[in-house]
């Protein structure tokens, strides 16, 4: 399979991925590819268990303390969808951590972007 199809294959699960965060403000998503094969995905959100940031209907807490995007960041229990992908590509095998991996990241504004993590 050409290189090319791979990558805007990798891209439409992102976008897949990036629809199930459950972030008022924003739905990003990731993908880690290892040999041409999905290692992980992850999606921007609150941590496991945290009851924060559950319902997509909520308006942001963030943005009703009066916060701007990119502004207040602390008050944002979110994690980013990069590092929910490490975070589950290490717990399914924790030697996978140290492995050259492709990202694939999409957001609803930010169009989407390929780099290599060495």
């Amino acid at each position: 399979m050409d290189q090319h199809v791979r990558d805007v294959q990798f891209m439409r699960t992102a976008r897949c991925v990036a629809s199930r965060s459950k972030c008022s403000s924003r739905h990003v998503g990731a993908v880690l590819v290892k040999d041409g094969s999905i290692v992980s995905e992850g999606y921007n959100g609150a941590p496991r268990g945290s009851s924060l940031c559950q319902d997509p209907e909520l308006p942001c807490r963030r943005r009703m303390m009066g916060f701007a995007s990119g502004e207040g960041l602390e008050n944002c229990p979110a994690v980013h969808a990069e590092m929910n992908c490490l975070i589950q590509a290490h717990q399914a095998s924790p030697a996978s951590a140290s492995h050259p991996l492709l990202a694939g990241k999409v957001g609803s504004a930010r169009g989407y972007l390929l780099w290599g993590l060495r």
